[in-house]
């Protein structure tokens, strides 16, 4: 070998020991910095995981994609915006985004044919009823969607249901309580006896209103009414509007705030059919002219696994971009929401509670 040759071989292996030890040491580096909170990188967007499915009627064969799906999507308890804490003590998802999600999952999906909404709840917040009837109504706008009343489908529940294609109600359910409902706690008298008062200072003379502290004046028992019942007009002229009824029969006959059965909700006009959810289903598939597809439920959005480390990863952005923040477990069940004082519903009564 010539003495340029073993030159050459020289210098090619200093240099390839050289790359050998720097690279890991920078990539050692790279991450210590990241660690520190030194290095500042743009995670990539996170994308929420599809929801599963469960056949709950039929036989699914992947063969015969033919055939279609019928998509079900469960609205149960009380309708609100607010998001259950998470294992991780970030804010979860909330059932109005989980519920839009599903309907927009449905949309986009070529085998799904038709969706039906089955509904067990006795309302909820005013707001997040009325962002579920828009999701409804842009949902029917391209598939065919039935909402099922199941033993419950009152005041928001049915407010919701009023952007479907068609309502199917079970004949021993209960639906209906159309109206609007604002309550407060009063323990004024209580704070007397017990020698409690509070020092409230407000910008202007509304702005503790409902505040249980005093008693109410007269002036602000007025700016209530009012609220609730331009909440209630827009609630009425809905179902007037949806099911082809004169506004005033509807605010005559119906929209006291009564319940009905299924069986008198149908002679009302406020459903178009009784039966149970086979009858939804089977109306679905007649709507879409699809009378052999499968029907599908929506179970939560990919594995518990998936769905934990979702949690734990907006987490970990969270405090990413905040040091001072702690990590907090939160091993609560956080099954129902808490219902917000001076929040207003479509309610059933019997259902209000407080934090």
């Amino acid at each position: 070998m010539t003495t340029k040759k073993r030159w050459g071989c020289g210098i090619a292996l200093v240099v390839t020991l050289l790359i050998l030890v720097a690279v890991p040491v920078m990539l050692i580096g790279t991450l210590g910095r990241m660690v520190m909170g030194e290095l500042q990188i743009d995670p990539p967007p996170r994308t929420l995981p599809r929801f599963g499915e469960t056949v709950v009627d039929g036989r699914w064969d992947r063969s015969q994609t033919g055939r279609g799906k019928v998509a079900v999507i469960p609205v149960t308890g009380v309708i609100t915006n607010f998001a259950p804490s998470s294992l991780f003590g970030g804010a979860g998802e909330s059932m109005v985004e989980r519920i839009r999600r599903q309907l927009q999952q449905a949309q986009t999906d070529d085998s799904i044919k038709a969706i039906v909404l089955h509904v067990n709840s006795p309302g909820g917040e005013v707001t997040a009823s009325d962002h579920l009837y828009h999701a409804v109504v842009e949902a029917a706008a391209s598939k065919p969607v039935v909402a099922y009343f199941d033993s419950v489908a009152a005041s928001g529940g049915y407010y919701l249901a009023c952007g479907a294609t068609a309502i199917v109600a079970s004949e021993t359910g209960i639906t209906g309580s159309i109206g609007v409902i604002i309550q407060s706690l009063n323990y004024a008298e209580l704070f007397d006896k017990a020698g409690l008062e509070t020092h409230t200072f407000a910008s202007g003379e509304f702005k503790d209103t409902l505040s249980g502290s005093r008693p109410m004046r007269e002036d602000e028992e007025d700016y209530i009414r009012q609220l609730v019942a331009g909440m209630y007009e827009r609630f009425l002229q809905l179902v007037a509007g949806s099911r082809g009824l004169p506004v005033e029969q509807v605010r005559r006959e119906i929209a006291d705030g009564r319940v009905f059965t299924g069986t008198e909700a149908l002679e009302l006009n406020l459903v178009d059919a009784t039966g149970t959810i086979d009858h939804a289903y089977a109306k679905a598939r007649q709507l879409a002219g699809a009378e052999q597809a499968v029907v599908v439920r929506y179970g939560a959005g990919g594995s518990g696994l998936s769905r934990l480390l979702s949690a734990a990863e907006a987490q970990a952005d969270q405090l990413s971009s905040d040091p001072s923040r702690r990590l907090e477990l939160d091993l609560s069940p956080g099954l129902l929401p808490r219902l917000r004082p001076g929040v207003p519903y479509y309610l059933a009564p019997s259902m209000v509670g407080w934090e």
